[in-house]
């Protein structure tokens, strides 16, 4: 049974994240799967969009293509919806492209020649050391994952490669871009696909994170709940 003071945190939290600023991605929702033959191509690298996917089965690997015709910033992230299932899952993402320096570990794909990797991998010990945060186009709580910055990257072809590393299959959400300049376009897209979020139905699992958040509300205080 929640003690009124656990009802009190979860009223803050709730009313901290609806007044705060809202820090949002454009969501876009894997329809196909996002492979080598056909990735999910980034149009605007600096204008930030979330791609809601999953690794539906083992050894797959999803693939976003990020071709930049002058230098730019490129911002890459990724981050686990926060399910009760998903506690100790976790994705691996690579950021290929020129100037990089070669990768320190296997990739699951091959490089160009002239093309490097940075690997990016979650860092956590237990659930208790995993960030949560609160995303607002779909009105769920995410497990915050570690993100990645090249500010000046070389024009050319790059791909953010996303797999885990144990084959185990779940949902996720890749991150590319900061800006928030939302104009008629992405704010058509983001109505079109936060029902669908909000719903749960890009899912692979069944999911109430706000049920999760009350049975223990104590997790998300003012320093771990971010917009």
């Amino acid at each position: 049974m929640i003690t009124q003071k656990q009802l009190n945190i979860v009223v803050a939290t709730v009313a901290l994240c609806l007044s705060a600023p809202l820090y949002a991605h454009v969501p876009y929702v894997e329809k196909a799967d996002y492979s080598s033959e056909a990735p999910f191509v980034v149009e605007d690298v600096e204008n930030s969009k979330s791609l809601h996917a999953a690794l539906e089965k083992p050894g797959d690997v999803d693939i976003v293509s990020i071709t930049i015709e002058e230098s730019a910033r490129i911002f890459t992230s990724t981050n686990i919806p926060f399910c009760p299932q998903y506690e100790s899952f976790s994705v691996t993402y690579a950021l290929t492209g020129p100037g990089l320096p070669a990768p320190e570990t296997d990739l699951p794909v091959s490089l160009p020649e002239g093309h490097g990797a940075v690997v990016v991998r979650n860092q956590f010990d237990t659930v208790d050391d995993r960030p949560v945060f609160f995303e607002p186009f779909g009105g769920r709580l995410m497990w915050e994952g570690p993100d990645f910055a090249i500010d000046d990257a070389l024009p050319g072809e790059y791909q953010m490669i996303i797999w885990n590393e144990s084959g185990a299959t779940g949902n996720y959400i890749a991150v590319v871009g900061q800006k928030e300049i939302f104009g008629p376009s992405e704010i058509a897209q983001a109505q079109r696909v936060s029902p669908l979020l909000r719903d749960g139905q890009n899912l692979m699992v069944e999911c109430n994170p706000q049920a999760e958040a009350q049975e223990d509300p104590a997790r998300f205080t003012d320093n771990s709940v971010q917009q």
